[in-house]
């Protein structure tokens, strides 16, 4: 068994993400080493293996397909993920904070929100088609009480554009589907 960090309780090197023949260990398999061996959140299951041994395997698989998906590097999209981290690693790396790329219907990546109000001015509500300046909310749909409550982050994600703006966070924003002169 290798040894752990300091105040950190030695783990089966079967639970243990270390690089290997000497190769640098890439920040992806330390933070799945760290949460691997953190004592206070993934505890020893009585019937063997830790709390959270299958919530690592789906943490490393999101982030490297984030990063393929993306075409950012591996070591960006940590780096991104824990700098918006401001709780427990276990709740803030849940299925319903990082949804899963092969099931959004379009995604766009801009470097800042500068780069993407510079690109999209207009954008489509997918409940009643009107267009509008601001992506997230349809302000133009004439109802008995004059407001279309239709938003970006409603119970439903029907027709939803998702954008990463990268200088903010890379976990996908849904957005109306932006309006350019060839799909008016």
């Amino acid at each position: 068994m290798a040894l752990a960090e300091p105040g950190m309780e030695e783990y089966p090197p079967e639970m243990e993400s270390h690089g290997q023949g000497g190769k640098e260990v890439s920040k992806l398999d330390e933070l799945i080493s760290k949460f691997e061996n953190d004592k206070s959140w993934n505890t020893p299951e009585r019937g063997g293996g830790r709390r959270f041994d299958k919530e690592l395997i789906w943490i490393r698989g999101m982030i490297e397909s984030y990063s393929e998906k993306l075409n950012i590097p591996l070591d960006e999209v940590v780096d991104s993920f824990e700098k918006n981290r401001d709780y427990s690693w276990p709740n803030y790396y849940q299925k319903a904070h990082f949804p899963d790329l092969d099931k959004l219907e379009a995604i766009s990546v801009y470097e800042t929100l500068e780069d993407f109000k510079q690109t999209n001015k207009r954008f489509k509500c997918p409940s009643c088609g009107n267009v509008y300046e601001d992506p997230t909310r349809c302000e133009h749909r004439i109802k008995e009480d004059g407001i279309c409550d239709w938003t970006a982050g409603g119970l439903f994600q029907i027709g939803l554009h998702h954008v990463v703006i990268k200088d903010m966070t890379l976990v996908p924003i849904g957005i109306f589907q932006p309006v350019t002169e060839n799909n008016k």
